[in-house]
């Protein structure tokens, strides 16, 4: 009896445990028929925390028993000051603006009139606020509003927000053992997950910051089980061949819809070929929402050419894989079986997603997320959202799935990519 996993990663803020899980089945399953159950709450054997649980989707005639499980990070952090997130911005924020990427510049240069507005606004104030409370009426409602509101509001959204976001994508020595955590986390769940033996398929889907973290997880664990492969008598890799040949053609620039289809059914098929040679990886998709990877050359490099370039180097990963020295995705390895000397291809340390497929969601006002394949290569396939006006504000970045109806394009799309009716080809 075949079975999946869905590993659902939450973003920044001071976020619950299984809120986020939650939220997210409770919108994405489709209801069950007549009286059935959605979905159970049972222990969660893998997570290693007590705080969390897996809700068990049953199988129905197209869909296998289903286990949803949250990769919860948030506790790892905590105890942000100013110093730290001014740190970050400072390093955001003092760059030529030929170096910010497009879809932030407009971000950028607001929070440079921002940063203006609040250094004139403390000089004007400074005076009311200082002096004697009971001198002026101005100064007492200035005092209050100050001191009162503005600030606690101010200092609980950066603190507990950009907070998050500085800690994580700020590789400075006070920060490198709470990533570390993080991904450490992150990396033993998989492994948890794949050594079990429960599981046919792995689905990863990160939202904002958390789509960070998804990538950086998969990353490090691919590189942990990508040469792993069995002693196959008779070694068949055609479905690389034809991931070789899809993803060239992807590449060419001609009929870049068909080429995308073409190339994402064979990384399908590619898995599928990795699972017959014995490689041990599950992860079928990554599915990225809201993502700031879409800001990837500002957070995760000094400047675009530095993002390309480590790329290249494949240390960051892409779709499709970045070829090695040889000019190809794999390197081979020899073998022994029944005496005899066979040659198996394995796929190198970057080429995680040959295998396995990226789709990434965005709304169209989500300054934090955007499309990622004009960063991370043709092979990502962007899919542009829109529910309703809202899909055009800021405020839809917290609006893929935590909305009162259970219909709408963001619904649907989820729904499709993780393709959780999967009897069919899991065999």
């Amino acid at each position: 009896m075949s079975r999946q996993a869905v590993i659902v990663i939450h973003g920044v803020g001071e976020q619950r445990p299984m809120d986020t899980l939650r939220s997210f089945v409770e919108h994405v399953l489709p209801e069950p028929s007549g009286d059935r159950v959605k979905f159970l709450s049972v222990p969660d054997r893998m997570s290693e925390s007590f705080e969390l649980r897996k809700l068990l989707a049953p199988q129905t005639r197209s869909r296998p028993i289903t286990d949803l499980v949250e990769y919860y990070w948030a506790y790892h952090l905590g105890g942000t000051t100013w110093r730290d997130l001014l740190d970050w911005l400072r390093t955001l924020l003092l760059r030529r603006p030929s170096s910010v990427p497009s879809r932030l510049l407009p971000v950028w240069v607001v929070t440079w009139l921002l940063v203006a507005g609040v250094a004139i606004a403390s000089v004007r104030l400074a005076p009311l606020v200082s002096g004697p409370a009971n001198a002026d009426p101005a100064r007492r409602v200035a005092t209050w509003v100050v001191s009162l509101i503005l600030l606690p509001l101010v200092t609980r959204f950066a603190l507990a927000y950009l907070g998050d976001a500085a800690h994580y994508l700020s590789a400075t020595p006070q920060n490198i053992a709470v990533r570390q955590r993080i991904r450490g986390d992150g990396v033993r769940l998989l492994r948890h997950l794949h050594r079990s033996g429960m599981y046919d398929r792995i689905v990863v889907v990160g939202h904002s910051l958390g789509s960070v973290i998804a990538y950086d997880v998969l990353k490090h664990y691919w590189q942990e089980v990508n040469g792993r492969h069995g002693s196959p008598l008779a070694v068949d890799q055609s479905k690389l061949e034809a991931l070789d040949s899809a993803a060239t053609a992807l590449q060419s620039g001609a009929d870049r819809a068909t080429a995308l289809a073409a190339f994402r059914d064979r990384q399908r098929d590619l898995w599928r070929e990795q699972r017959r040679l014995g490689n041990p990886w599950l992860v079928t998709d990554l599915v990225t929402v809201g993502s700031p990877l879409a800001q990837a050359a500002l957070l995760l490099a000094h400047t675009p050419a530095e993002l390309r370039e480590r790329q290249r180097q494949m240390e960051l990963p892409v779709a499709p894989p970045n070829r090695n020295l040889e000019g190809d995705f794999v390197y081979p390895v020899d073998y022994e079986i029944q005496g005899q000397k066979r040659t198996i291809r394995v796929l190198h340390h970057g080429a995680m997603f040959a295998c396995t497929r990226w789709t990434n969601l965005y709304f169209p006002g989500d300054f934090v997320g955007g499309p990622l394949s004009p960063l991370f290569g043709h092979g990502v396939e962007d899919r542009r959202l829109r529910d309703d006006w809202l899909s055009f504000t800021p405020l839809s970045h917290t609006r893929y799935w935590s909305r009162a109806e259970t219909t709408g394009q963001s619904i649907a799309a989820l729904r499709d990519v993780l393709a959780l009716d999967s009897k069919d080809w899991l065999g």
